[in-house]
């Protein structure tokens, strides 16, 4: 939906292999759901206001008009190793999978970006 943020820092959408899956929100405004990812992959163009000494980037998206959940085997270090998306005719199917099994899996009408913030190492 936006992805104009994303793609003026990183230069593409980025890969998100090896990110970690934080947080994970189911709201039933819209229906919605929300991920924050935590990756160490800088972007190829840092906002100015950004110190140069961060260590990871915070991504916060949501995917708005939620359908046909299914959610496993949540742990503590929910590392992507593989991030996919399909756009369909009327919605997108969209999949994480985890190193460590865990799954979450959906539909959804569309994808926003909702912030990308620079953070260090252990911090919220």
């Amino acid at each position: 939906m936006n992805p104009k943020a994303m793609i003026s820092i990183y230069g593409e959408f980025p890969s998100l292999s090896g990110s970690e899956l934080s947080d994970v929100h189911v709201k039933r405004d819209e229906p919605r759901l929300s991920v924050k990812l935590i990756t160490e992959e800088k972007p190829k163009s840092c906002p100015d206001r950004w110190p140069k000494n961060y260590d990871v980037v915070h991504i916060k998206l949501s995917f708005v008009g939620l359908s046909c959940l299914s959610f496993s085997h949540w742990g503590h270090e929910n590392i992507i190793d593989k991030f996919e998306w399909e756009d369909m005719e009327e919605s997108v199917s969209v999949r994480f999978v985890c190193k460590n099994q865990t799954t979450l899996a959906f539909s959804c009408d569309w994808i926003r970006i909702e912030s990308i913030t620079y953070g260090h190492v252990g911090s919220p």
